[in-house]
């Protein structure tokens, strides 16, 4: 049976680098918020207890609520930052799991795998082994607290690079953030002494304080670029760089054509199935399903949407919000789809606009044609039944239904419903009249 763990992810700094108005935990790192990775990592661990330290302002966003509410956390708030040992200490004081371990992650460091946590938790631990840490070798360690070892490779201290020397700042091995703890070195967090340089309070020092009472600090080492924290825009797209590169080796071992991966962004939830085909520049957002064989053309964009198999998109099409795509359809350039469900063999081969839409199988929708779905007020539906043929610059005007077989005359504009086997035609008569040259007309 394993120790029970209670996790805890700081997330109550201020952002102030990022220069944004919303809180750098918020932004999206492929197609979700950097702390809802950091959250993801959290649940594989299975802890007893989730707590995340946050600042006001962050607990006041929505959608900062509903992502720890759906990993049924608790949020502490830090008023002002004093440094993360103050922020650990708040958590702490909620804690409702005094004798279970502890781990400490980074709310803006979203790439660190859960795997290497499982082996920071589970190391084989003395009783005087009651820190642990993940510790790194980045090229360039500005920034990072600097790992100091004994001569018996056990972590002596962590200096920080506002205070530290030199010959300190040339150390490469570096802390990442990730701390275990049991419930022995937790009694001294209220001891630690603050930080000479900024008064501040930093986790870091709890190792001096914990060799000074016989308690060691031992260490695991990870890839540096699984730990790097993102502290401004550019930092956000690096990590950017390094995911996406990791989710197109994902997606070319299981057999999905990119033609050009480093132009096809994915999401992190982005399932492709083998046999697909991604054309350059290719955009997908989160919530995208894409099943074997179909075909997406270069320029599309696509989110929270579900293509079977064999169908085949754009190029330069757009498809988002709970749209379904059956198989077999073709959706052509600068098509538009959202909140729609297409059936089999559905064609709207151009510059075309479906939204709140029902096509049923084998429905024929021309060039320039407009579900008008939006009242002002309200969304209204349109259904197209079976075998529909709705002919070029066209607007339905929802709510709408065409039934089955019905054959809808270009350039309408229909505003009652077509029975099925009905040829629709809803639009002015043309009007011949003789036209006499005048004599002082040019011509051009």
């Amino acid at each position: 049976m394993k120790d029970p763990l209670r996790l805890v992810i700081l997330a109550a700094g201020q952002s102030k680098r990022f220069l944004s108005q919303t809180s750098k935990v918020l932004h999206p790192l492929a197609g979700k918020p950097i702390l809802d990775h950091v959250l993801t990592t959290a649940a594989a661990l299975e802890p007893e207890e989730l707590i995340v330290v946050a600042s006001h302002a962050l607990t006041q966003d929505p959608l900062f609520q509903r992502m720890v509410q759906g990993r049924n956390g608790r949020v502490v708030v830090q008023d002002e930052p004093r440094g993360t040992a103050d922020a650990l200490l708040y958590a702490l004081e909620h804690s409702t799991h005094q004798d279970a371990n502890l781990l400490v992650l980074m709310g803006d460091a979203p790439l660190v795998p859960a795997l290497l946590l499982h082996q920071l938790v589970d190391h084989p631990k003395t009783a005087h082994e009651t820190i642990g840490l993940v510790a790194m070798r980045p090229n360039d360690p500005k920034g990072y607290g600097r790992c100091l070892l004994d001569d018996k490779g056990f972590v002596k201290r962590i200096v920080e690079e506002k205070d530290a020397n030199p010959a300190e700042k040339a150390e490469a091995l570096c802390h990442t953030g990730v701390m275990w703890c049991a419930p022995a070195a937790i009694e001294l967090l209220t001891n630690i002494p603050p930080s000479p340089a900024t008064k501040e309070l930093y986790l870091t020092a709890l190792i001096e304080h914990a060799l000074f009472n016989d308690q060691k600090t031992f260490f695991i080492e990870g890839s540096a670029k699984k730990f790097l924290g993102i502290n401004t825009k550019a930092d956000l797209a690096h990590s950017e760089a390094l995911l996406q590169d990791e989710l197109r080796a994902a997606a070319l071992a299981r057999g999905v054509t990119l033609k050009d991966p480093q132009s096809t962004f994915l999401a992190c939830d982005t399932q492709l199935d083998a046999d697909v085909v991604i054309d350059p520049f290719v955009v997908f957002g989160p919530g995208v399903v894409i099943e074997k064989g179909a075909h997406i053309k270069s320029f599309c964009t696509l989110s929270h949407t579900h293509v079977e198999k064999n169908a085949v998109i754009g190029p330069s099409a757009h498809l988002s919000e709970k749209t379904h795509v059956g198989q077999e359809t073709v959706l052509g350039n600068f098509v538009e789809v959202k909140r729609s469900t297409l059936g089999k063999k559905v064609k709207a081969k151009h510059h075309t606009y479906l939204g709140d839409a029902t096509l049923k199988d084998h429905v024929l929708v021309g060039a320039g044609t407009i579900t008008c779905n939006f009242d002002g007020a309200k969304k209204h539906q349109t259904v197209l039944e079976e075998n529909a043929f709705i002919g070029s610059n066209t607007a339905l005007i929802a709510p709408l239904t065409i039934g089955k077989n019905a054959f809808v005359a270009a350039g309408s504009t229909l505003t009652q419903n077509v029975p099925s086997d009905t040829l629709a035609v809803a639009r002015a008569k043309t009007s011949l009249h003789p036209c006499k040259k005048k004599k002082n007309l040019k011509t051009l």
